[in-house]
């Protein structure tokens, strides 16, 4: 046991001096860059001292600087990120009843359709009216929401002649672990409301709708079920107050949805609860 301790120790002291002298390379060669380029004083310091607690900062190790990942199969890899990824998955509607219909398809999804996606401190996510093309779960770290409403357009109503601003901020908030961005994107063409920013470095997994309707197609039934389900969102979003919608908050309950799903939908999607009950 002593030897294996030894062993242990004596690999993690080599790691962190080799850790070591790579950022101080690092900083090095940016001094160098500086001097080189005739930076000021003043400027290069304040850069200096910026990438030194940048550097300071322990970060979460990304999958793509883990060489050993690239050697696993595709089942394993699956199987590493469903564990990884599965529960904050199974957080969200229609993630728990595709995998309550079908459990490989959590297991499908992780493997095709989800990503992770890294922002280091300050970093803009989106910004309004820009297109959503996937959507994106906080699994660490946190930031900052901004939400806008189109004044124009509200004030306009009941008021024709309003020439005002076209965007007015209504609100910000903090968000964290496991918040949802920009979920309508799953089921429609869905264009950012707000602006978020990450207040820490933040990590996040981005999710494919296409890959989504990919992987789907391959389970018949819960193709369905999830087009009604996506006919259901839809009816509700067309009425729904502009100022309930943003993008963290669909304004609408996944219970509320599948109530106003077909008969055949809804008696699928309640099977697996039914089965439990015997």
């Amino acid at each position: 046991v002593s030897s294996v301790m030894v062993s242990s120790l004596s690999s993690w002291l080599v790691e962190r001096q080799m850790l070591k002298q790579g950022k101080n390379v690092m900083l090095s060669t940016l001094r160098r860059y500086l001097r080189e380029n005739g930076v000021s004083i003043p400027l290069a310091n304040r850069i200096d001292n910026h990438i030194k607690y940048q550097i300071r900062i322990d970060r979460r190790l990304r999958e793509d600087q883990v060489q050993g990942l690239d050697l696993l199969s595709q089942t394993l890899r699956a199987e590493l990120r469903q564990d990884m990824w599965g529960k904050t998955l199974l957080l969200n509607g229609p993630f728990r009843m595709w995998s309550s219909l079908e459990e490989k398809v959590t297991f499908d999804l992780c493997l095709s359709a989800v990503t992770p996606k890294y922002l280091d401190v300050g970093a803009e996510l989106f910004t309004p009216g820009t297109k959503a093309v996937s959507v994106l779960v906080v699994i660490e770290g946190t930031m900052d929401y901004r939400r806008t409403i189109d004044s124009k357009f509200m004030k306009k109503r009941f008021d024709p002649s309003f020439d005002g601003p076209v965007q007015e901020n209504v609100g910000s908030q903090t968000i964290s672990k496991d918040t949802w961005l920009g979920e309508y994107a799953m089921w429609v063409p869905w264009i950012y409301k707000g602006t978020a920013n990450a207040s820490t470095s933040v990590e996040l997994l981005e999710i494919s709708p296409t890959d989504i309707e990919s992987i789907l197609s391959k389970y018949p039934k819960i193709a369905r079920i999830s087009k009604n389900y996506r006919q259901a969102v839809q009816e509700h979003l067309s009425i729904l107050d502009v100022r309930e919608i943003s993008d963290i908050n669909m304004g609408i309950e996944h219970v509320t949805l599948i109530m106003s799903m077909n008969q055949e939908s809804r008696f699928y999607v309640s099977l697996p609860a039914l089965r439990a009950l015997k």
